[in-house]
C-alpha cells in the first residue's frame, strides 16, 4: 500500500481512487465492480526520487522518457523491465489496441521501479516533446499511422438502388469468408420506439413505414429499433429463405456470413430470424429449394437458426395490428 484503481472500460464513466489498507480496498473494490467491468489495481508509491514516463503502442512497443534531471545509466539500467512490462501491459490490459501512457517513479530507499499512473488510449497531441523524440526514434509514428489505417476498413457492404422494380438492395463489398462479421451491432447505438406510442402519436404513412422497417427488440411486440436519420446507416436487406447471412450465435446482434459470400453478391436474411407479427406477410421470391412462399413470423422456422437469432423466443401475435 498504498495502491491505487482506475476502470478500463472507454463506454463507462472514468474511476479512479488510492487507498491505503485492505479493508477499504476490499470494499472499494465490491462497490466499483458492481457497476465496472474491469478495474486495474497496482501499488503505487509514496515517496519518488525520479521519474520516467513512457508510451506503449498496441504491439508492446514503447519510447520513455526521464522527467526531471536526466540519468542516462539508470534509464539504460530501467530499460529492460520496463520493456518487458509494457509488452504484458499492451496484451493484458490494452488488449493490442491503441496507445497508453505510463508513468513510473523510483523510490529514494530503493532500485524498485512503481507504476505511478496509467492513462489509457491518451492523445497523442499531448505528450510532451522529449517524449515525442523518443516516440519518433522508435518508429511508432509508422504503427500509428498504419492503426490508423486498420480502423479505417472498408464497409463489408454498401446499399444500391435496382430500380423501381427491384427497389434498394444490400451486395457486399468484396469476398466474405462463413463466419465473418458483416453487420456489427454489438455496442452501436439505436433509435427506439414502443408500439403503443407508434400505434397513438404517428400518422398512416408513419405507420407503414413502421410495418415495413422496424425491427422487434423483444418477442411482446412491445420495443422496436427504427430506421436511422442517417441515410448511410440505412440497411434495406432483402429477406431469402436460404439467407448468407445471419446473426451471430448466442442472439448476438452482429450479423456473420452464413457462408462463403461472392463480392458483389446481394446479401439476404431470413425474416423470421428477426421480425414479428408487425410485419405484413409478403410472397417470398427467392427461389430457393427451401421457399416457404408466403413469409410471416414462423416458429418452425426460427427454430432451425438455433441461437443465430434476434428472437431469443417466438413472437406473441398482438390483439391489434399497427
Amino acid at each position: 500500500f498504498p495502491v491505487k484503481l482506475r476502470t478500463l472500460s472507454p463506454l463507462q464513466c472514468v474511476f479512479g481512487s488510492v487507498v491505503t489498507d485492505m479493508p477499504t480496498l476490499r470494499r472499494v473494490l465490491n462497490e466499483v465492480l458492481q457497476s465496472h467491468e474491469k478495474v486495474l489495481v497496482w501499488e503505487v508509491n509514496g515517496t519518488k526520487s525520479r521519474e520516467l514516463v513512457t508510451l506503449v503502442s498496441a504491439s508492446g512497443c514503447v519510447a520513455i522518457a526521464q522527467e526531471g534531471s536526466k540519468d542516462a545509466v539508470w534509464l539504460q539500467q530501467c530499460t529492460p523491465s520496463i520493456e518487458k512490462y509494457s509488452s504484458f501491459f499492451a496484451t493484458a490490459v490494452m488488449n493490442n489496441s491503441g496507445f497508453s501512457k505510463l508513468c513510473f517513479n523510483k523510490s529514494p530507499y530503493s532500485d524498485q521501479l512503481f507504476l505511478e499512473d496509467v492513462e489509457l488510449g491518451c492523445s497523442l497531441v499531448d505528450l510532451n516533446a522529449e517524449l515525442l523524440l523518443a516516440f519518433s526514434d522508435k518508429k511508432l509514428l509508422e504503427e500509428c499511422v498504419r492503426c490508423g489505417e486498420q480502423s479505417f476498413k472498408r464497409p463489408v457492404a454498401e446499399v444500391r438502388y435496382g430500380g423501381n422494380e427491384r427497389g434498394y438492395f444490400v451486395c457486399a463489398n468484396k469476398d466474405v469468408k462463413r463466419g465473418e462479421v458483416v453487420f456489427e451491432d454489438e455496442g452501436r447505438s439505436f433509435a427506439i420506439v414502443t408500439r403503443p406510442f407508434v400505434d397513438k402519436h404517428w400518422g398512416e404513412e408513419e405507420k407503414v413505414t413502421f410495418a415495413e422497417y422496424a425491427w422487434p427488440l423483444d418477442a411482446d411486440g412491445h420495443v422496436y429499433a427504427i430506421w436511422e436519420s442517417n441515410p448511410s446507416e440505412w440497411r434495406p436487406i432483402n429477406h431469402s429463405c436460404d439467407p448468407n447471412c445471419i446473426f451471430g450465435e448466442e442472439h448476438s446482434l452482429n450479423v456473420i456470413a452464413a457462408r462463403d459470400i461472392k463480392k458483389e453478391e446481394e446479401l439476404t436474411m431470413d425474416y423470421s430470424t428477426f421480425c414479428d407479427y408487425t410485419m405484413r406477410p409478403f410472397s417470398c421470391s427467392c427461389r430457393s429449394e427451401c421457399c416457404r412462399g408466403i413469409i410471416l413470423p414462423d416458429e418452425a422456422a426460427l427454430r432451425k437458426y438455433g441461437t443465430h437469432t434476434w428472437h431469443r423466443r417466438p413472437p406473441i401475435p398482438p390483439a391489434k395490428s399497427v
